[in-house]
């Protein structure tokens, strides 16, 4: 159960069995009480590096939006170590992330060489991930966070503009509005990831519900989800976490989105939130896809991405060459190995292979699905 859950589940398997009179084994017990102390000593370490990032930041005039763990430990869960995190996003709404590294590499922030294969993670990328030193502190620092590509600019403005002030562990700092906060975190689990390894994000759902929404907020996160056409994967993601964690969805809100075969939907997201990305099961893994034609689109897709940066469609080609080349060189040494020891491993062969590739098409199927019932009836 322990493995099932994963480490980052623990510190709240351990705050739920001492609120319970379970009868549960003393070394199970041991290691989720450890995790929740380890939680809270990394959790005190990256309050005090999040200060100096946030007056940096402050200091300099860049604005910012705190997005999901950071903002939702404080938020929506009992106590912040609960929620563990394996970085902090911060939205910066379209600032220079190349200005922004710079303000924060004299605090020891740089980026890591895994990041060097990813264009999406470069200073030309959409966001910007570094690292504090050799420790276990992550940054991503977002133009605009993934999670509202489905949006337009006036709609991310929209979210922006409603943004609130919230006390995060004695440092007060901007944060989503509760009703936004839900709508982003449904949308990164259903849009952004299609629920692959979803249970920590289902449990974001769950508990945002139940602390920070009451009664009187469900029409309004049913009409803002229809306004944004965004309505497919929030009734998704909101039925998900009600089926599988008991999230307090009301019956009727759900009923208010009016998707199409929503049960469906609900069933499908079921089978993919056990499913691991390491595995080859997310559609974004080329060796996962089912057909040969499909893995050649998929590996096609990357080739783009590395190659043009993201809102530079007119670069020369030398930029793009040049780009692609400094990718292809971090990719050999980091990315192309992995790849071969899973290939090696035979993941993608006999039953096993076949069950990944299924898996990966219901994927597609679930996301086209639930992008066709999002739009703005």
């Amino acid at each position: 159960m322990l493995d099932l859950a994963g480490v980052g589940l623990h510190p709240f398997l351990a705050w739920r069995l001492a609120q319970h009179d379970r009868v549960v084994p003393d070394e199970a017990r041991r290691r989720l009480e450890m995790a929740r102390r380890a939680s809270s000593m990394v959790l005190a370490y990256r309050r005090e590096g999040l200060r100096r990032v946030f007056e940096a930041l402050d200091h300099a005039g860049v604005p910012f939006v705190v997005l999901k763990g950071f903002a939702l430990a404080y938020r929506a869960y009992p106590s912040p170590e609960l929620r563990t995190m394996s970085d902090v996003d911060l939205w910066l709404n379209g600032g220079d992330l190349g200005a922004a590294m710079a303000l924060l590499a004299p605090l020891g922030w740089k980026l890591p060489w895994w990041h060097r294969g990813d264009g999406r993670y470069m200073e030309d990328g959409i966001t910007v991930g570094v690292r504090h030193g050799s420790g276990p502190l992550m940054l991503e620092l977002h133009r605009s966070p993934a999670s509202f590509d489905v949006l337009t600019g006036p709609q991310r403005e929209a979210i922006w503009s409603r943004r609130v002030e919230a006390d995060l562990g004695g440092r007060t700092a901007l944060v989503l509005s509760d009703v936004d906060a839900l709508l982003h975190v449904c949308l990164h689990l259903a849009c952004h990831h299609r629920f692959v390894a979803g249970v920590p994000r289902l449990l974001d759902i769950a508990m945002l519900v139940q602390r920070r929404l009451d009664d009187a907020s469900w029409p309004a996160i049913v009409r803002r989800s229809g306004d944004l056409g965004i309505a497919g994967w929030i009734a998704t993601a909101l039925g998900t976490a009600r089926d599988m964690l008991g999230a307090r969805v009301p019956e009727g809100a759900l009923a208010s989105f009016d998707v199409q075969d929503l049960p469906r939907l609900r069933a499908m997201a079921r089978a993919q939130v056990w499913s691991s990305p390491r595995a080859g099961m997310t559609p974004l893994s080329i060796l996962a896809a089912p057909t040969a034609r499909e893995r050649f689109g998929r590996a096609a897709a990357r080739l783009r991405e590395l190659m043009v940066p993201p809102g530079q469609p007119d670069a020369s080609v030398s930029q793009r060459l040049g780009r692609l080349l400094r990718r292809l060189t971090y990719a050999a040494g980091y990315i192309i190995p992995a790849f071969v020891r899973t290939m090696w491993r035979g993941t993608f062969r006999g039953e096993n292979g076949a069950r990944l590739r299924a898996l990966s098409a219901e994927n597609e199927e679930l996301a086209v699905a639930m992008r066709e019932r999002s739009a703005i009836r």
